[in-house]
């Protein structure tokens, strides 16, 4: 369990970096990255809602 945290961890801060290089923000439809994101409150700028908001889903991709 350890090393998919790790990994899964990597993966977000990789996703984090990518995102403010290339000027683009992140939806955090995952718990995961929403969690992350509460706890890394630093993160906002490539976040496309604040920290603790669940993003809404338009467009037809509602499940």
């Amino acid at each position: 369990m350890t090393e998919i945290a790790i990994h899964r961890e990597e993966g977000v801060r990789h996703g984090r970096y990518v995102a403010r290089d290339e000027g683009f923000r992140i939806i955090p439809l995952c718990p995961y990255v929403r969690a992350r994101c509460e706890k890394h409150p630093d993160w906002r700028d490539v976040m496309t809602v604040e920290p603790g908001v669940k993003p809404k889903i338009t467009g037809g991709l509602e499940q």
